[in-house]
Parts: C-alpha cells; sequence; structure tokens
C-alpha cells in the first residue's frame, strides 16, 4: 500500500523501504539507515566517490558540536522529547570506581543525550533565545518538524531522501543552526564551509520532486552556543541556490554512473597543476 502522503505525512517507513513520498514520524535511525543519496553523501561525492564510500560504510562517532547541535535541534523542534537531553552526574575520570560509576550510569541512560550541568545550561538558554526571537519564533511556527522526503531524481533515475527540520504549512523549509558565530560575515563563511547551500538545493528539489512545487522560500534559523546566545535568520538568496543545484546535479550524475559501472574511484589518475591560495600569493605579488 502506499505509505506516502503530502497533506499530513504518510505512515512511518522502515528502513528496508524506499517509498517517494512525504512522511512523517519516520525514526532518524531508519531514515540514515535508508539507502538513498543524501546531502551529506553529496558533500563527500564533491571530494570523491571514494571518500563518499568510506564515510557510508565507516561510521564516525559524532563531535561534541554535532552532538549540541542534535540536542539543541530536539529541544527547539521536537520539544515533547526534551527528557531525552538530560545532565549527567559529574564522575572523577582518575578514580576507576568513578569510571564504573559513570560507565553504568551511561549504559542505564543509553539512548538519551547526556551533557554536563554546564553544557545543558548552555543548550537551554540557546533555545530559548530561539524562542524569544521575533523572527525565529515566527519562521518555527505552523510546520512539522523532522518531515522526510523521498524521491528519484527525474534525470539520473537514482534514489534521495531529505530530512527537514521544519517544514512550513506555506511551503517555506527552515534549516535549524548552532554556531560558534551568526553574524552575516561569519554565516556566510560556514555556508560555504559546510556546503549549506547544497543542502538548501538538494531539499528543494526534492520538495520539487514530491510536493510538485518550488519550496516558499529557505530560511536558516541560526543560534550561538556561548553567550549571549545571538540568534539570526537568513533567507537563502538564489544566487546560492543555483550553484548549490548545479554541484547536486553532478553529484547525482556521478552517483549514477558510479552505480551502473561499480567504480568509487578516489582522486583523478593524472598529473594536475596546482597553485598557493591567493590570500598567500597577495603577500608576496
Amino acid at each position: 500500500r502506499d505509505r506516502g502522503g503530502v497533506a499530513g505525512g504518510g505512515d512511518p517507513v522502515s528502513a528496508l523501504e524506499f517509498l517517494p513520498g512525504v512522511h512523517d514520524g519516520v525514526p532518524a535511525a531508519d531514515y540514515h539507515a535508508l539507502d538513498a543519496l543524501s546531502s551529506t553523501g553529496i558533500k563527500k561525492l564533491q571530494r570523491s566517490p571514494a571518500h563518499f564510500v568510506v564515510e557510508r560504510t565507516k561510521a564516525k562517532p559524532p563531535t561534541d558540536a554535532m552532538r549540541i547541535g542534535t540536542a539543541v535541534h530536539t529541544l527547539i523542534l521536537e520539544p515533547e522529547r526534551s527528557g531525552e537531553v538530560i545532565e549527567m552526574p559529574e564522575f572523577n575520570a582518575r578514580s576507576s570506581t568513578e569510571r564504573a560509576a559513570r560507565d553504568a550510569w551511561l549504559a542505564a541512560h543509553a539512548g538519551a543525550q547526556a551533557f554536563d550541568a554546564e553544557t545543558v545550561t548552555r543548550m537551554r538558554a540557546a533555545v530559548a533565545a530561539v524562542r524569544a526571537h521575533p523572527a525565529a519564533s515566527a519562521l518555527l511556527s505552523d510546520g512539522v518538524a523532522e518531515r522526510s522526503v523521498f524521491w528519484r531524481d527525474a534525470k539520473e533515475d537514482v534514489p534521495c531522501k531529505a530530512r527537514y527540520d521544519w517544514h512550513r504549512a506555506d511551503g517555506g523549509i527552515v534549516d535549524v543552526k548552532t554556531t560558534a558565530d551568526a553574524s552575516p560575515e561569519a554565516f556566510s563563511r560556514s555556508i560555504a564551509t559546510f556546503g549549506y547551500h547544497i543542502s538548501a538545493a538538494h531539499y528543494w528539489t526534492g520538495a520539487e520532486h514530491v510536493l510538485g512545487a518550488s519550496p516558499a522560500f529557505w530560511a536558516f534559523v541560526a543560534v550561538e552556543v556561548e553567550p549571549p546566545y545571538g540568534v539570526a535568520c537568513y533567507v537563502l538568496d538564489a544566487a546560492s541556490l543555483r550553484a548549490g543545484m548545479t554541484l547536486c546535479a553532478r553529484a547525482y550524475r556521478t552517483y549514477r554512473e558510479c552505480i551502473e559501472s561499480g567504480r568509487w574511484p578516489g582522486y583523478p589518475e593524472t598529473v594536475a597543476s596546482i597553485s598557493a591560495p591567493r590570500w598567500a600569493l597577495r603577500e608576496v605579488y
């Protein structure tokens, strides 16, 4: 039966199924286990298909920044799950007895997002700052959190997936980002460094495939996780989206070619010219 849907999403899909459409309530673990091209995969393909394969088959533990980002997402977008973000007691790592007590505590709270007291305080302050920010609270109203979208690319016929932080009823998509610096200059650099424009283009493409219409807009809610917990909201411009679309199209093609050939190459096997960065050359010339 068709478990897809547009208006309210469909029933949760399992990790073993790829059903094109909009799906709500898909557990994060099932979403990540689904074999389809994600925005993270696209960014790895930009480096090389070989790096993509390693990233897909060799899971890396999340960094502290990634764990904090996930917890802040939970607190902002899924407040009904706020009980999963808990404060961890202090343990003396130099004591074998304390280490054993810590390990027992972690085992008893498996599945929770545990942090020290100071980190929990900072995260809750960041969440409060987002909720108190007029533009951020308006963007994060009247919508659905963690909506999953699955589709096959119309040109390359490869399976793709995306998971919207917040899908508004008016069709806008909102991405929540924790950051050290939410100022326009710094966040613009973050867009390039972390490929946020690639993610936006991939998610935008997914909406066009399964909803039959372009999103109303793509917006970021950026929140700093250190005092004073600055919040800034931005709409991604058309030029950045177009650049992301071009990179996504290349990745879809590369993904198809690798699947068809069974080859996932690394860097080019030719000799290429290379130069020092322009900033380094400016110091001399």
